[in-house]
């Protein structure tokens, strides 16, 4: 079975939407009332999934099952779609994994084509070359040019082969550790995660530590 996408959508109008919009795209797409339905689905062989969701059905499943957010991010690839403009909560989930964050007043069609594009990458096979040196990300001969900065953070993450402090990565990086800094790392960790698609699982947030990176079918050049 080919990679499909698992609708869970607290609007309904929206969901209609949506998936008028998926089947003129030939994506396939399967809904479910809870995210917690996907549990089985996630142990078929040779699927790829895309859970697109609300940030209130995201909030109420990692919140009501105890979750540990680590694992189902690293199970999951996770596209949330948010009714209302919150920062905090935005960047908290960023940081936990999801491929994207798209406010529900976007142009439905793009959202679409955002998660189209994700979900072929997440279905492509093969190693992941990261070469910080070219500032390129070369993946299925497809390549993806990096920011110096996204590069940095693979660099400092890769020669310390362990869990790295926010601190640390921003002090390494801009040699100042305050919220302006704090900010530009977490914002370019969603750039790089969104850029390396099915593999952006690579850079785990360990919670209250900081980041590590794990080289499971990555190459990295230095």
């Amino acid at each position: 079975m080919g990679g499909y996408i698992v609708l869970c959508d607290h609007n309904s109008k929206w969901a209609e939407k949506f998936i008028d919009e998926a089947i003129n795209r030939n994506i396939q797409t399967v809904v479910v009332e809870s995210i917690a339905e996907i549990e089985d689905k996630l142990t078929e062989d040779g699927s790829s999934i895309m859970l697109v969701c609300s940030l209130i059905e995201l909030r109420e499943y990692l919140k009501n099952n105890t979750v540990d957010e680590k694992i189902f991010f690293e199970k999951v690839s996770v596209f949330v779609i948010s009714d209302s403009n919150d920062d905090n909560e935005e960047i908290y989930y960023i940081r936990q994994g999801c491929v994207d964050f798209q406010w529900r007043k976007r142009n439905i069609f793009i959202i679409v084509e955002r998660i189209r594009a994700l979900l072929n990458k997440i279905e492509k096979a093969g190693e992941m070359i990261i070469d910080t040196k070219e500032l390129m990300i070369i993946y299925d001969k497809e390549k993806i040019n990096l920011k110096k900065r996204e590069a940095d953070i693979i660099s400092i993450l890769y020669n310390r082969d362990e869990i790295v402090s926010t601190e640390e990565i921003c002090l390494e990086m801009w040699g100042v550790y305050d919220e302006k800094t704090k900010s530009n790392l977490y914002n370019a960790i969603y750039e790089l995660r969104r850029k390396l698609a099915g593999k952006g699982g690579c850079i785990q947030n360990i919670y209250g530590k900081g980041f590590i990176l794990s080289k499971d079918g990555i190459r990295i050049i230095i």
